[in-house]
């Protein structure tokens, strides 16, 4: 879906600093601001790269500022928050922004108008940007100041000490090294010079870094500024790469033809009848890159955040609709590797420095992709590659007790967590910090009745009928005690433990509905899933929760939550 934006919202900075645009690439690089170009996390930046040794993204090109001369008088139109405030005010100048296929940026100075276009290519570590002027009239006086960065995306820049600020000037281009641990940066120009400067301009604000980390503000490099005179119709275009080998050759045209197409092309996808749903399809398989040899889709390119669950979430879509079975298979396999004591980690193998063991869901995810697996496939013979036995082991590890105090009850459902202890989807903890959501847990105990069901089948298809009896009879308990744990008064509990019974409704809530294998019988679907859906369910995707703040010292206050996991 192209986004497109007027002056109503572009005039006005508090808005338009809520709309923010991403460009990512197959090898993992991106680009991002606001629509307005003013970089409000700490994650924002026009040439950002991954740097597989530390598993981290690298921000070489924090932003480009812009300074339009007529004749003798001045327009500063890029946007900039210091500590101080907004400045300069450029976004008075941008008459609209649109991403059709590519971030494109419109400002009117005077009479003249003005394009910027930017974009990396699909398959190279290249960052396009082009300025137009676009009309006829005066030449105008185009300076273009780049902001270095040069630190890790979820970093920012303290001490200036050290850092090498020259300039490498060749024919036509520019070099940067300015931390030797890190990329260099390389920009080729087509037209006028790049004029050197040294300057560090302190105090960038990032606002929405508030609400994550307790510092929020940095100095940025700018090495200089380039200079360029457009006469009516002329452009000026920047080339942002690594090394000389990256860039073959400089044609605006061809690159901006084969992303056009790249982007446009819906060919053989699994939603061709419908434009929004081929759209995002597209935007999904455009997000997949490339790490360890294995296809992996972030879930947060910006914040490094290579999530298991989100990954195991991905796989049908990316895969089984598309019956790439094989690609699936080597993408499965390769997740089973990472299983130790019955828990899968909370991010992907090889894909982070540290990982951890702790949530109690991941795992049962796991089996049930083996279940959509088979259901796309109808290969059964799968799960001799010792699949069926890595499902053996999580649920043995589950009903014996593992790390994080999960393990399975007297009543056959799997308690996990205490109040140190947060194992589950969605963490909860109280003003003093201690973890309130722990116990059994809605979610893990369905899918852990799911997990059960699927190995019965499973083992039976295979011939391993012993197995299917004896945890057949695990299965039916769990249903009993399910129910009889978790139906409230025409409810369903969020969790149970020793402290409380917690009846909140949050996404989670419709988990036993959803999948294949639910402990809950018929009547009590339909008498239920009601109120998930007229309390949960709304136009734009599902409320993560109606939630309830519950303790031993406030009463109950009630509120919809105004965050929703859908396309808004």
């Amino acid at each position: 879906m192209d986004l497109i934006l007027d002056r109503e919202i572009l005039n006005s900075v508090e808005k338009a600093a809520t709309y923010e645009w991403l460009e990512k690439n197959k090898l993992g690089q991106y680009a991002a601001s606001t629509v307005i170009g003013m970089n409000t996390r700490r994650e924002h930046g026009l040439f950002v790269i991954p740097q597989n040794d530390s598993k981290k993204h690298v921000v070489l090109l924090a932003k480009l500022e812009e300074s339009v001369f007529e004749d003798t008088r001045l327009h500063e139109i890029s946007t900039n928050q210091y500590a101080s405030g907004i400045f300069p005010e450029g976004y008075k100048y941008q008459t609209s922004f649109l991403k059709d296929p590519v971030p494109t940026f419109y400002y009117q100075i005077g009479d003249r108008r003005l394009r910027k276009v930017v974009y990396l290519l699909s398959d190279k570590p290249v960052l396009v940007v082009r300025y137009e002027l676009m009309d006829k009239g005066a030449p105008l006086k185009l300076i273009v100041k780049p902001f270095l960065a040069v630190r890790y995306s979820d970093t920012l820049t303290y001490s200036t000490k050290g850092l090498n600020t020259d300039s490498y000037i060749g024919d036509g281009f520019v070099r940067w090294a300015l931390n030797r641990d890190m990329p260099e940066n390389v920009v080729y120009f087509n037209k006028g010079e790049f004029v050197e400067v040294n300057l560090w301009f302190k105090n960038f604000k990032y606002k929405n870094d508030y609400n994550r980390y307790e510092n929020a503000e940095e100095p940025l490099f700018n090495p200089g500024f380039f200079q360029v005179m457009l006469h009516s119709y002329e452009t000026f275009d920047l080339y942002f790469t690594l090394d000389s080998e990256s860039l073959e050759d400089r044609d605006y045209e061809a690159y901006y033809r084969q992303e056009s197409e790249r982007r446009s092309a819906y060919d053989g996808l699994f939603f061709s009848g419908n434009p929004q749903l081929c759209d995002l399809e597209n935007t999904l398989m455009r997000s997949v890159i490339t790490a360890n040899e294995h296809e992996v889709l972030p879930a947060s390119l910006m914040e490094n955040n290579y999530a298991t669950r989100d990954y195991i979430f991905s796989l049908p879509a990316l895969y089984l609709i598309h019956e790439k079975f094989d690609a699936f298979k080597k993408c499965y396999l390769h997740l089973s590797r990472s299983i130790s004591n019955g828990l899968m980690p909370v991010y992907l193998p090889d894909m982070t420095e540290k990982n951890h063991y702790c949530n109690a869901d991941i795992s049962l995810w796991f089996i049930h992709l083996g279940y959509v697996y088979y259901t796309y496939s109808n290969d059964d013979t799968f799960f001799n590659n010792g699949i069926l036995e890595s499902y053996r082991e999580i649920i043995d590890n589950y009903i014996k007790g593992t790390l994080f105090n999960i393990y399975l009850d007297k009543d056959h459902l799997i308690f996990s967590g205490n109040k140190q202890l947060s194992t589950g989807w969605i963490p909860l903890k109280d003003d003093n910090g201690d973890v309130l959501r722990y116990g059994k847990l809605l979610e893990v105990n369905a899918l852990w009745y799911n997990a059960l069901r699927i190995f019965i089948l499973l083992a039976e298809k295979r011939g391993k009928r012993r197995w299917a009896a004896k945890y057949n009879k695990i299965a039916d308990k769990t249903a009993v005690s399910f129910r009889k744990v978790f139906l409230k008064e025409g409810s369903l509990l969020d969790f149970v433990n020793e402290n409380n019974e917690d009846d909140t409704l949050r996404i989670n809530s419709i988990i036993p509905f959803a999948l294949p294998f639910t402990p809950l019988n018929a009547d009590e679907i339909e008498s239920l899933l009601p109120e998930i859906s007229d309390r949960l369910l709304t136009p734009f995707g599902c409320r993560s929760g109606v939630m309830d703040i519950i303790d031993n010292k406030r009463s109950v206050h009630r509120k919809s939550s105004i965050f929703y996991n859908g396309v808004i």
